[in-house]
């Protein structure tokens, strides 16, 4: 393959301490050679700022930072819908704060003492695939877990029905109570009956922990607001279909 005609990456690196993004910048530039710095930037205003008329493929996302920290600009680059993957690179080896960020669509978590072919490896992983699963989400974020839990078994031993797991799926995505109600034609206390059925099920005393159970065992696959609204679509058409496939039985 001719490198010459490899598009580079272009890449933004937004963090408040000027010496890890020239330090960052440094390292990328020498270990990966289809790369772009186009910018830094030292907090989140700044960046979307830049973006405007410095267009990129993936940033470098700092959490901790004044006016607008990493989460607030995530969530603007998801409301706006801006076509650009995020990597949290952070100082915070907090699980919680880090499953959070995942669920809600950042490509990679990254530590800040992560090495640097690490860093290189997640970069180019999102930018091929769109996201990539570090040792420290892998290893850190599920643990606790080491306990597989068989699906089947699960649903036989608790008496699990298809809806249960259709509810399964909805809260892993993110729902809550009232919003999964509405899907699927039910009352609130249903719903809310169901989900503690599941967390006893699955021997868990948190939705957030009945959803990372799901994910280690396979059971769920985080997915995108979009993805989630598609799946929602898919399984509205699906119940118009068979609803319209009675009616001309009937007909």
């Amino acid at each position: 393959m001719d490198m010459m005609n490899l598009k580079p990456i272009r890449i933004a690196i937004v963090d408040d301490q000027l010496l890890v993004r020239t330090g960052i910048a440094k390292l990328l530039s020498e270990f990966l050679d289809q790369i772009e710095i186009v910018f830094q930037a030292e907090n989140g205003q700044e960046f979307l700022e830049k973006l405007i008329s410095h267009p990129i493929d993936i940033v470098l996302l700092d959490i901790e930072m004044p006016i607008l920290n990493g989460v607030k600009t995530f969530k603007k680059i998801v409301q706006e819908n801006i076509p650009v993957k995020v990597i949290i690179l952070s100082m915070h080896d907090d699980p919680e704060i880090a499953f959070k960020l995942l669920k809600e669509g950042v490509s990679a978590y990254l530590l800040k003492n992560c090495s640097i072919t690490e860093m290189v490896e997640a970069i180019e992983k999102v930018y091929k695939v769109g996201k990539h699963l570090s040792p420290f989400a892998e290893n850190t974020i599920f643990s606790g877990y080491e306990e597989q839990k068989n699906i089947e078994q699960i649903k036989q031993h608790n008496s699990l029905t298809n809806r249960d797991l259709e509810v399964l799926m909805m809260i892993c995505d993110g729902l809550r109570s009232e919003e999964i109600a509405g899907k699927i034609s039910a009352s609130k206390k249903t719903v809310d009956l169901t989900r503690t059925k599941l967390m006893r099920a699955f021997d868990v005393k948190t939705s957030n922990a009945l959803m990372r159970v799901c994910i280690i065992n396979g059971i769920y696959i985080p997915r995108t607001n979009e993805e989630i609204e598609g799946g929602f679509n898919e399984v509205e058409d699906a119940r118009r279909n068979r609803r319209m496939t009675r009616l001309r039985g009937e007909i």
